[in-house]
């Protein structure tokens, strides 16, 4: 996931498992079909309240919320 960014309106979406070891991983799904060639995006948000510990969105999505705390 070293390419993939941040958008409001991501095309994938992240699930923790935990494996038989207790191993936390962070898994990807397609939230939707993705064409051959988009971008991978998913939310780095916990949540889209602007304060001092916000970060400015540039992600241009048309639900893009403005901000986000990572």
């Amino acid at each position: 996931m070293r390419y993939s960014n941040h958008s409001c309106d991501p095309n994938l979406i992240t699930q923790i498992y935990t494996a038989s070891n207790y191993m936390q991983h962070v898994c990807f799904f397609a939230k939707r079909d993705i064409k051959a060639g988009e971008e991978l995006t998913y939310s780095y948000a916990s949540n889209h309240h602007k304060n001092e510990n916000s970060f400015k969105c540039y992600c241009g999505a048309a639900s893009c919320k403005g901000y986000f705390k990572a």
